[in-house]
């Protein structure tokens, strides 16, 4: 699993990287509409995204 921490205070969850882009786009289009490109949601998740405990914990793994 993976997370995202967005700026709003939103917790985004996914179970890989692509759908974690995918839950960041339709997100970002609910609530930050015409903010940010596809490039930009994916720079994010790469400089960003964490790996996510399987049993429902929501902490980085360190």
């Amino acid at each position: 699993m993976r997370g995202f921490d967005c700026a709003c205070g939103e917790y985004i969850q996914a179970e890989n990287d692509e759908k974690l882009f995918q839950q960041m786009r339709s997100h970002a289009d609910q609530e930050h509409k015409d903010q940010f490109s596809d490039a930009q949601l994916q720079s994010m998740r790469n400089q960003s995204a964490y790996d996510v405990r399987e049993e429902g914990g929501d902490q980085p793994l360190i």
